[in-house]
């Protein structure tokens, strides 16, 4: 999905989930936060993308910059109610390349 939207080569590192299983959800941060120490990126240079509060909490833990997909598991609404100005929301994937591009 990355390369169809042309994000892929625009990313250092990428990790992310290959299915929809919210249930591992404790697992993947675990295993970010890892990604990202053993990377030796200071967390503040990390963007996480997500599109529930969880990921929010997820990526606020960690350190990281984080954006919102409005249109994924959770609303528009709950994720602006629930982030404030802890993360940029976004309507589409080609969002991410412009908030990559400003923020070095």
């Amino acid at each position: 999905m990355l390369r169809e939207h042309g994000l892929y080569d625009a990313l250092q590192h990428v990790r992310g989930l290959d299915h929809l299983a919210g249930h591992v959800q404790g697992r993947v941060g675990r295993r970010a936060d890892a990604h990202v120490r053993a990377s030796n990126t200071p967390p503040e240079q990390c963007l996480f993308i997500g599109d529930t509060l969880h990921d929010l909490e997820t990526a606020t833990a960690m350190g990281c910059q984080c954006l919102l997909y409005v249109h994924g598991h959770q609303t528009k609404d709950r994720l602006a109610d629930g982030a404030g100005p802890r993360a940029q929301l976004i309507h589409s994937l080609g969002e991410v390349l412009g908030f990559v591009r400003a923020h070095g």
